[in-house]
């Protein structure tokens, strides 16, 4: 059973915000840099890329988690844990063994892995009632899950698959949590609608 209502999940990622701001809006900038550099990607990216993953895995553990979500949830705690091991294992197998080293591919996994960087940075309005109410990248548990999943799958080499549990289970808390709090509905609409407004402006170029 979820301990709170779904205005105050929402509404703690407001004053969450309040709290770091500008943080969350570097971090969606240096998320597009990282997009946008990936054609351009060159050993040093790597590890630039690795570095700039495992800081948002030690920042939503220690700071989202331990000194925030901790007000809501009693397993909170655990949860940093959960995130810091994260942290620890992208920063071992990007930073020192330099096994993780994205580029972008056309194929149906590198498309995928783009598609899901892409849906990390835009997730947030799409969830909550507004940007201001809703899990941001860089900073927050979702976006952060999702974001790994695409830098994993556009790895250079296969793997390193040790990667992909822990935001895979997370992604799947998420569904859950939205699901038992009654959000889970809204935000596959709020999808659609946004697609479909899409598909309207292109017809009509």
């Amino acid at each position: 059973m979820i301990p709170f209502t779904e205005e105050i999940y929402w509404n703690h990622f407001a004053l969450y915000y309040d709290a770091i701001w500008p943080i969350p809006l570097m971090a969606v900038l240096l998320g597009v840099a990282s997009l946008a550099l990936l054609p351009f990607s060159r050993r040093w990216f790597g590890l630039g890329v690795s570095t700039f993953l495992a800081a948002q895995w030690f920042w939503t553990g220690g700071v989202y988690f331990l000194l925030h979500y901790g007000q809501l949830v009693w397993a909170a705690p655990v949860f940093a844990v959960v995130f810091f091991a994260q942290g620890v294992l992208i920063t071992w197998s990007g930073a020192a063994l330099r096994r993780l080293e994205p580029e972008f591919r056309q194929s149906p996994t590198g498309w995928l892995g783009i598609g899901l960087c892409i849906l990390a940075l835009c997730i947030g309005p799409l969830m909550g009632p507004d940007w201001k109410q809703s899990p941001l990248f860089g900073v927050t548990p979702a976006p952060v899950a999702l974001y790994s999943l695409g830098i994993v799958l556009l790895n250079k080499r296969r793997g390193p698959i040790y990667l992909l549990p822990i935001p895979l289970l997370w992604v799947i808390w998420e569904a859950m949590t939205l699901w038992m709090i009654g959000s889970f509905d809204g935000f596959f609409l709020s999808l659609a609608d946004t697609f479909a407004r899409r598909v309207e402006i292109l017809s009509g170029a």
